[in-house]
Parts: structure tokens; sequence; C-alpha cells
């Protein structure tokens, strides 16, 4: 008996192994991607910082830039538990990399290639709303459809906004109130990125988690004022 059904076992294998592989791959592979969901962070606001400076690191040893932008973002929106991812990605544009090369300042062109691809992806996978954005890659991602109009989001086109799409961040009352946040170039540009992204460059995507939440958010730091 034990001899037949070993026999019924190896024949079965023998014709239905590849099926059975293919059937225990996809098991695996759902099941990982089920824990993943399981254990993957939740945030309520997710800010994209590109530019020359490493917000992560603080040059003096204290407070870095990141904490401290976290904390006015905090406090901005009212919300004291306010759970904020803030992607740094440092990215030399082309006239500060020159710069640096002609006053001998380290620099890595590799480093900085890498950088501009970190910075592409994390355009492209949607997550980031809140874009705080070197003037270079500010022209570049608006110029590829990646942007929201501020007048079709807020209703209005703010004062301090030149062409409709971003603010530098010197021009808002955000930047001069909150300690620590001028440490990041007062040319860099505030902008909020599409729901939907038809960039050619970029492809198309979705607007992320949240988006109308953090568009709230957005809306806050644009329209801070000091009493």
């Amino acid at each position: 008996m034990k001899t037949e059904i070993k026999k019924k076992a190896e024949n079965f294998w023998y014709h239905h192994k590849i099926g059975v592989l293919i059937t225990l791959a996809f098991v695996i592979i759902f099941a990982v991607c089920a824990v993943q969901m399981m254990n993957r962070t939740s945030y309520d606001l997710y800010v994209l910082y590109a530019g020359p400076e490493n917000i992560n690191v603080s040059s003096d040893g204290g407070v870095t830039v990141h904490a401290k932008l976290e904390s006015a973002l905090r406090q901005v929106s009212g919300e004291a538990e306010l759970n904020c991812s803030i992607e740094c990605v440092t990215y030399i544009p082309d006239d500060l990399a020159k710069e640096y090369i002609d006053n001998g300042i380290n620099y890595s062109a590799g480093d900085n290639l890498n950088a501009y691809n970190s910075f592409k992806n994390s355009v492209v996978n949607g997550k980031y709303a809140v874009l705080m954005l070197t003037p270079t890659l500010y022209e570049e991602t608006k110029l590829n459809g990646a942007l929201a109009s501020l007048e079709e989001v807020l209703g209005y086109k703010p004062e301090n906004s030149e062409d409709g799409f971003g603010i530098a961040l010197g021009d808002t009352s955000f930047y001069r109130f909150f300690d620590g946040i001028s440490d990041i170039p007062a040319d860099t540009v505030l902008c909020l990125r599409n729901l939907e992204n038809p960039s050619s460059l970029f492809g198309m995507n979705t607007g992320g988690e949240n988006w109308e939440a953090q568009v709230e958010i957005f809306r806050k730091i644009v329209e801070f004022e000091v009493d």
C-alpha cells in the first residue's frame, strides 16, 4: 500500500512539478508582500527636499535642519503628533558644482548623478506631495508637468509666486519665522506635486497617500503669517 502511494506521489510530482513550483513561488511572493504592507509606516505628510544642503547633518553637532523642519511643519499644521516623512536628496546644481571644482571643494560627479537619479525616482513614486527644490530641479520638474498649479489647488495665485507653480522659500513667513529653516538656501522653491504626473520624463503616476490632507498642510505653509 505504501509503495503504491509513493508511486502515485512520484508520478504526480513528475507530471506537475513545474505547476507546483510556480504556485509555491506565487504564494511566497504574496506572503512577503502582505507582511511588508502590514509593517509599512503610514505618514501624514511626505516632503521631498532636493538641493545642495544635507539637512540630515548638523554643521555644529546640534539639532539638524531635518529635525527643525519637522518641528516647524508640526507647528504650522497645528498637529503636534503629525507624522512626517522628510526625504533629503543632496544634489549640487551645475553652477555650484563648477564653483566647487574651481575652489578645490570636494565634489563627485558620480555621486551627484546618483543623487539626480534618486530625485527622479522620488518624484516618480508619487509618494511625496510637498516639494522643496533647488531652482534647476524645480524648472525641470515644472517643465515636465509634474507640479500642481497653485491657483487650481489653493483657489488663488499667491502674490509671492512668480509663475503660479512655486514660491521661493525665502519669500515666505514660514522660512523667516522658524529657527533653522533659514539654513536651507533661500532660493529653494516650495511647490506641490501634481495628483497625477503626465510628464514625458517621469511618466504617469498616482499622487501618493492622503494627497488632499497634504494639500491642506501645504496651504498652511503658504498662508502662514506672524501676528
